[in-house]
């Protein structure tokens, strides 16, 4: 049987969250610190991924993931220098959910980019939420909302300002 290693170390991050969470917070852990090294998806992979959580309550805690590339598929390019940072990640049994994140990133198709982004993963049925807006392209801006359910991918995008002739 081949699993990849993007569903490994989803699998690994979602156990963490169940079983350690509660038993770090309840040795009075403050830190957990993940270094996740090089992670292959299809299509995809990332270099140097780390994730922090610093707990600053009950079922909630500042997260940051960093990677020093992430390479996508051609039409999206390369981002380097990625930092994404939640200052009020919850974290319970049933989600995993950020309102308010930052993503700072470079990338070769948009240049550097510092956008709000939120996103919740439902424990149940493995579905992920992600919603960026204000990421700067052909004059503009962007909002990109996209759902992973089982699956599949989808998305919706939508556009201010764009100087279409630059698309």
């Amino acid at each position: 049987m081949c699993v990849s290693r993007a569903r490994v170390v989803r699998v690994l991050l979602l156990v963490t969250c169940l079983t350690a969470v509660p038993v770090l917070q309840g040795l009075a852990v403050e830190t957990l610190q993940l270094s996740l090294g090089d992670v292959v998806g299809d299509g995809w992979s990332a270099s140097d991924l780390e994730l922090q959580l610093n707990w600053t309550g009950a079922e909630r805690a500042r997260t940051e993931l960093t990677a020093s590339s992430v390479q996508l598929p051609p039409q999206l390019g390369r981002v380097t220098q990625l930092h994404f940072t939640c200052d009020a990640t919850e974290i319970t049994p049933a989600a995993i959910a950020c309102e308010r994140g930052t993503l700072k990133l470079h990338s070769s198709k948009l240049g550097r980019q510092s956008v709000p982004l939120s996103f919740n993963y439902d424990h149940a049925d493995e579905r992920v939420r992600v919603r960026m807006r204000g990421i700067r392209t052909a004059g503009g801006r962007l909002a990109l909302a996209a759902d992973y359910r089982d699956g599949q991918w989808s998305a919706s995008i939508r556009g201010a300002g764009l100087v279409l002739a630059s698309v």
